[in-house]
């Protein structure tokens, strides 16, 4: 009797935690959303830079140093800009992700088997190129053209090296929009980017694919910042609009979590043949090789990898950055998933390239926390100044002897790394070592 009443004690207790903690959870997760997902419909929403945590002198800085016309949008708000919103520019190579995303659609749909399927099924000239090298480009994939690593018009066989090359992505576009969606140059802008993507995200101010008209770099796009910025929040919401999934999941994280291993070298940029009359979408240089992976190149995205050299892309940004960059990243859109964060900026006349470090570095450094106060009835619970409850859970950065200092007690943390652990472990707080105080 005594041993059954123990047992029905215990389980009335247990009901009793159990029932609490639903609550709690229920409370915290329904009633107090810690961020409910924004999206800009016709027009942006928008908020200030106090309202969103951020600090205005610091993207004032970032405005004076990029120029031309710019937005920052933070949780789906926009809460900054300069120069025009509206205006349309050239994009120049950071177009190439739209290539990439609609190769993901091109498969979702059906008109693809996958992305791995060689593309001589829809362009029949690679078939026919190259016969002292085997043919070498009849196993040109639709993956290997939006990594740049197709080595057409490179002698080395398709997947083994990289070439950042502009008839590369030529190919990638004609074979992509023309063949496999069956549109033409003039009926590709509303039968393919309007149609299946910008009607969704709402895009304002009509964006094309043919900037520089039909009969030059067709594929290069025109877009305004505050458009582009709504490319770059589909990407941090994971291919997710609205509750519609433009894309599969895993195929927009793969999109801008995979970059290029650096066993794939760079091509010798020994000349190769190429299809007849093949054009370009930027540089007329043949062989055209622009620079190297670095590490951080995922179709068509770049990420901060790591180098040839061990060294970050950016090694001021937030390890989870990935941005499109073109012409010297004069033309940009940034995405920090962390920070929840995009930036687009465009700058049409500025003749010296962006360094992107620099300018990833002004964002990152204008996410300021925000304020935290008691509850006014129980002093042990903290709010935010949106009234959301915030628990903290972090660690020490176990310094001295730390494992994120190459050499131990006697170096430097590397916090870069040492943060990049708590942000994958879901911590938001850090209790850091000092003169017998903590701080996070």
């Amino acid at each position: 009797y005594k041993l059954n009443k123990i047992s029905d004690n215990l389980m009335k207790k247990g009901l009793i935690i159990v029932l609490v903690f639903s609550i709690l959870i229920f409370h915290i997760l329904v009633l107090n959303p810690a961020s409910a997902q924004v999206y800009p419909g016709t027009t942006w929403q928008t908020k200030t830079t106090s309202e969103m945590g951020l600090d205005v002198n610091r993207l004032n800085e970032l405005r004076d140093y990029i120029g031309g016309n710019g937005v920052v949008i933070r949780e789906g708000y926009l809460v900054y800009s300069w120069g025009s919103q509206s205006q349309r520019n050239d994009i120049a190579s950071a177009v190439k992700p739209f290539y990439s995303h609609f190769l993901f659609e091109a498969v979702d749909s059906g008109l693809l088997t996958s992305i791995d399927q060689r593309i001589n099924t829809f362009e029949t000239c690679v078939s026919n190129i190259n016969a002292n090298l085997n043919y070498k480009d009849r196993d040109i994939t639709f993956k290997q053209l939006a990594n740049q690593i197709s080595c057409y018009g490179v002698r080395e066989n398709p997947g083994t090296c990289f070439d950042y090359n502009d008839y590369n992505m030529a190919l990638f576009f004609d074979t992509l929009f023309l063949r496999v969606y069956g549109a033409t140059y003039s009926t590709v802008d509303s039968n393919v980017l309007s149609q299946r993507l910008g009607n969704i995200l709402q895009f304002q101010d009509n964006p094309t694919f043919l900037g520089t008209g039909q009969n030059f770099q067709m594929g290069r796009m025109n877009i305004s910042v505050r458009d582009f910025a709504r490319f770059g929040l589909l990407y941090m919401r994971n291919g997710n609009w609205n509750n519609q999934q433009l894309i599969r999941q895993q195929d927009a994280i793969m999109a801008v979590t995979s970059s290029l291993p650096l066993s794939i070298p760079r091509t010798t940029a020994v000349e190769a043949q190429m299809c007849p009359g093949q054009r370009t979408i930027g540089s007329a240089v043949i062989p055209d090789d622009q620079t190297d992976h670095r590490g951080s190149y995922s179709f068509a995205w770049w990420v901060n990898g790591i180098g040839r050299d061990g060294t970050r892309n950016w090694p001021r940004a937030p390890l989870d950055t990935y941005a499109a960059l073109g012409f010297g990243a004069t033309r940009s859109l940034v995405v920090i998933p962390s920070l929840d964060i995009v930036v687009a900026w465009n700058n049409p006349y500025r003749d010296s390239n962006v360094w992107t470090d620099r300018a990833f570095d002004y964002i990152n450094r204008s996410a300021i926390i925000r304020n935290i106060n008691t509850e006014q009835t129980n002093t042990h619970y903290l709010k935010d100044r949106n009234g959301n409850y915030q628990f903290f859970i972090g660690g020490y950065p176990f310094y001295p002897a730390s494992p994120f200092s190459p050499d131990g007690s006697t170096g430097d943390i590397n916090w870069i790394e040492n943060l990049e652990y708590s942000r994958l472990r879901g911590y938001n707080m850090v209790r850091g070592l000092g003169s017998g105080d903590g701080w996070v």
